[in-house]
């Protein structure tokens, strides 16, 4: 049975490796007007298309990028300084670049 007290304040999908899945991550969160969540990708490029194809959606609170490159995750964030919504970076769990 669903708990009524539970409260969430925000959603995370993290390691997103496409910009297609992060747009059926969105089609379903439509069906939750109230939720809040960020999207964190394991690719720079990826990260952009879907940044470029959601920048509007309300209910995303920051794009991101994990398991990428430190150098790759200092230019995307360079690149996204000034926009509106949070930025999230992120190492793998213990990986060597």
């Amino acid at each position: 049975a669903p708990r009524k007290n539970f409260r969430c304040d925000f959603l995370a999908f993290e390691t997103i490796p496409a910009a297609i899945e992060a747009r059926v991550i969105a089609a379903i969160m439509k069906k939750y007007p109230m939720a809040q969540y960020w999207l964190s990708f394991s690719s720079t490029e990826e990260c952009e298309k879907a940044r470029e194809k959601l920048k509007d959606n309300n209910q995303i609170i920051g794009f991101g990028v994990n398991c990428v490159s430190p150098s790759q995750a200092l230019l995307w964030l360079e690149a996204v300084k000034t926009e509106r919504f949070d930025k999230i970076v992120y190492p793998n769990a213990s990986g060597q670049y």
